[in-house]
């Protein structure tokens, strides 16, 4: 956009909003674990008949872990926005930490079920998240052994950067 700013020449302003600054992040990196941590600290805890609030069983794992699985990688993505080393460094810690809040939620799920001896995988729900599981876990390897800056064996290559960028979407 160009604007007239007076006598002189039109100068190109920058009015987009751009990207945060690293206390900016931090503060909304916080705020976003926060919100998603007590989602899911509420959901385990929700009730689930007579409007009784239900005590923390097994099954309270699933919406916690996933809830806090889910703020995890947000933040994560948060600090790879950011750029530089030490924040790709730390969005590949975060995003570590939220697959395995993933699997824990999800090994919860599952062994209630066979505690309960119900089927597994059996609803739309529990297919999708069999799918975004397998994705996510791609995501994790590609990005440890693929696009690790330390050790990536191909992370100047543009293809798998954008396949793990459109795939963390």
């Amino acid at each position: 956009m160009r604007i007239w700013l007076g006598e002189g020449e039109a100068k190109r302003i920058n009015t987009t909003m751009g990207r945060f600054t690293q206390s900016q992040t931090n503060q909304l990196a916080t705020l976003a674990f926060f919100i998603t941590t007590t989602l899911g600290a509420i959901a385990s805890f929700a009730p689930y008949s007579d409007g009784k609030p239900s005590e923390f069983r097994l099954f309270s794992f699933h919406p916690l872990c996933l809830f806090t699985s889910l703020g995890l990688f947000v933040v994560g993505k948060l600090y790879k926005t950011l750029g530089g080393y030490q924040n790709t460094k730390l969005h590949g810690n975060l995003s570590f930490l939220g697959s395995l809040c993933l699997s824990v939620g999800v090994a919860a799920i599952y062994q209630n079920k066979e505690n309960n001896d119900k089927p597994h995988f059996t609803s739309q729900h529990s297919q999708y998240a069999l799918y975004l599981l397998a994705v996510i876990f791609f995501l994790l390897l590609n990005g440890l052994f693929g696009l690790h800056p330390d050790c990536g064996k191909v992370k100047t290559n543009k293809n798998i950067r954008k396949i793990h960028h459109w795939g963390g979407k």
